[in-house]
């Protein structure tokens, strides 16, 4: 299976990894309402060991999203599935990171790399791999620079330039990745992230 469609708790619940904890609690109380043995939505489509199955992903997901440590520590495994060329941080460590520094400590060349990005305002309506690719060389980056700056994998920028769905890594993280790359090339990280989720996901289903 490829990476992309692993799910994992963050998957089971419906949330992303920023995701407080009153959002959590409320998308596992959906949860375990939609899955119900009871439930309409479930009865023609499941049996009770299906159901059985999955009320206890949803449990087990809660328990650990609802502890800091745990959910620390589940974090750093996830990332650890893919991360091979660069250590990376957990959701809720970079968020403390940011908080700490808006300004990443970066090498001299990731300096001199981030000093050439040309500032020149681009517009877009929709993001996809090939738009990624022409925008990093609007803004006169290489992939080399990209990957210095941000610390993203060069597979990973390579598989999202590129369209190539299954080499990339889980949902959640493609989203940090591509917020990433938005801030590095002057982008609205928001719109940035929603409007290549949609490309994402409606390729995902296609494939499956």
């Amino acid at each position: 299976m490829p990476r992309s469609d692993r799910e994992n708790y963050y998957d089971i619940l419906k949330v992303d990894t920023a995701a407080t904890t009153s959002e959590i609690v409320a998308a596992y109380h959906k949860a375990k309402s939609a899955f119900a043995k009871g439930s309409v939505a479930t009865y023609s489509l499941f049996s009770d060991a299906d159901i059985d199955s999955v009320m206890s992903k949803i449990e087990e997901a809660y328990q650990v999203l609802t502890n800091s440590d745990k959910r620390r520590n589940y974090d750093r495994i996830l990332a650890g599935d893919f991360a091979e060329e660069a250590p990376l941080l957990s959701p809720l460590e970079r968020q403390e990171k940011a908080r700490d520094s808006s300004t990443p400590n970066l090498s001299e060349e990731a300096e001199q790399a981030r000093a050439k990005i040309d500032s020149t305002p681009i517009e877009f309506e929709t993001l996809t791999g090939a738009a990624l690719q022409k925008i990093r060389e609007l803004r006169k980056l290489s992939m080399e620079d990209v990957c210095r700056i941000t610390k993203i994998p060069s597979k990973s920028v390579k598989a999202i330039e590129a369209d190539d769905f299954e080499n990339l890594p889980a949902r959640v993280y493609v989203q940090g990745f591509v917020k990433n790359l938005a801030q590095i090339y002057q982008l609205d990280p928001q719109k940035a992230m929603t409007t290549y989720l949609e490309h994402f996901n409606r390729n995902i289903k296609e494939k499956q």
